[in-house]
């Protein structure tokens, strides 16, 4: 299996030039750059239907996005995924509001 270079890459690197290129690159950009991987990872696991490498690249991506600093949106979005939509309480069960009692 080949993978294409990297964009920007100068094409027919191996692995140790491209962490080479990774190592050298700003802290900022390299969390870019591997976030990114991960989550194809994970979307190509999920294509794929393989449960055993989505689990693993999920792990790592949740550990990924814990790093600080956290990237806010990227968690919630996650954590969005994983519960699914959050049923709203009825208006009339007593969730919430006044504490639920009747006013006279």
């Amino acid at each position: 299996l080949v993978h294409p270079p990297l964009a920007g890459g100068g094409g027919g690197e191996g692995p140790a030039a491209e962490a080479a290129r990774l190592a050298s690159m700003p802290s900022d950009r390299q969390r870019l750059v591997t976030t990114a991987h991960i989550e194809h990872r994970v979307a190509a696991a999920a294509a794929l239907g393989d449960g055993q490498e989505y689990a693993r690249w999920l792990r790592l991506y949740a550990q990924c996005l814990a790093q600080p600093p956290a990237d806010q949106a990227r968690v919630e979005e996650l954590c969005s995924e994983l519960l699914g939509p959050l049923a709203l309480a009825p208006a009339d069960s007593g969730v919430g509001g006044d504490g639920g009692g009747d006013a006279q």
